[in-house]
C-alpha cells in the first residue's frame, strides 16, 4: 500500500499553513522576548507555555491581548480626550489651535485660489 498518495493541491495547502504556522510561533516568541515586564499581562514563563502548549491558539491570544499599550511620551500627540491621535483644542472655525496650522478656509483658499470654491463653469 503506497501511502503518498496525496493531490498536489492538498500538499500545498498544507505546506503553506505549516509555514504560516512556524511564523505565527517565531513571531510571538520574538514579541514574548522583546516586551517589558511591565507591558506584559502575565509572567514571562505563563506566556512561554501558553503560546508553545496551545499553540497556534496561545500564539494568537498573546499577540491579540499579550500586551498592554505603551504610554505616550510625547505629550503634543495626545489630545482632551487622553487618547492618542485626537486633536488637542479646536477653534470654531474648525481650524486646530496649533502653531503653522491654519482653517479650512484658508487651505482651501491656499489650494484653488482666494474666494474659488466652487466650479468654473458654475453658474454659466
Amino acid at each position: 500500500m503506497n501511502s503518498t498518495n496525496v493531490s498536489p493541491a492538498a500538499f500545498v495547502v498544507s505546506l503553506v499553513v505549516a509555514v504560516v504556522d512556524v511564523a505565527l510561533l517565531v513571531i510571538a516568541l520574538v514579541r514574548l522576548a522583546r516586551t517589558p515586564a511591565g507591558r506584559r499581562t502575565l509572567p514571562w514563563p505563563a506566556w512561554l507555555a501558553i503560546i508553545v502548549l496551545v499553540h497556534p491558539i496561545g500564539a494568537i491570544v498573546f499577540l491579540i491581548v499579550g500586551r498592554r499599550r505603551a504610554p505616550v511620551t510625547d505629550e503634543s500627540l495626545v489630545g482632551r480626550s487622553g487618547r492618542p491621535g485626537t486633536p488637542r483644542s479646536t477653534t470654531p472655525t474648525g481650524g486646530v489651535d496649533s502653531p503653522g496650522q491654519g482653517t479650512a478656509a484658508e487651505a482651501i483658499d491656499e489650494l484653488y485660489g482666494p474666494e474659488n470654491h466652487g466650479s468654473e463653469n458654475d453658474g454659466k
